[in-house]
């Protein structure tokens, strides 16, 4: 039986295939609204954000 148990102790189940990529694909869309422009991230040495959540998604639709 999946699934886990929220902060406030809610039971949730756990979340499909698909469901977690639509979760990282709205996550990489909001990031990507909020800085557009790469330049203007606060840490540039970082990864691209949007770049490693399209690596994570292709590799979960294989």
């Amino acid at each position: 039986m999946g699934g886990y148990v929220t902060p406030a102790g809610a039971r949730r189940d756990a979340l499909t295939r698909g469901q977690w990529i639509d979760h990282l694909q709205r996550l990489a869309q909001a990031e990507q609204r909020a800085c557009p422009v790469p330049e203007l991230k606060l840490e540039p040495t970082t990864p691209d954000y949007l770049m490693e959540v399209r690596r994570v998604v292709r590799l979960l639709s294989e």
